[in-house]
């Protein structure tokens, strides 16, 4: 039985935040989610303590709240 394979640069781009939340939760391109137009997404990524030094500034207090939670682990 032939196993279905995704591309993680495919997943990065897909319409459900739920998705990108899902690949920024295993630690997945940290790097291109950092910028998603989804406050969750970008919280989960900040969980991860990837690109605090920017998230600390962050629009939505989801993602700020995320930022605090790694005690501020900023470079």
């Amino acid at each position: 039985m032939k196993k279905n394979r995704y591309k993680t640069s495919d997943l990065e781009q897909d319409v459900d935040y739920r998705v990108r939340e899902a690949l920024a939760n295993k630690g997945l391109s940290l790097d291109v989610l950092v910028n998603d137009e989804d406050a969750e997404v970008r919280a989960a990524v900040a969980r991860h303590g990837y690109g605090l030094k920017d998230l600390v500034h962050d629009e939505d207090p989801v993602v700020r709240a995320a930022v605090a939670e790694q005690k501020y682990k900023l470079p």
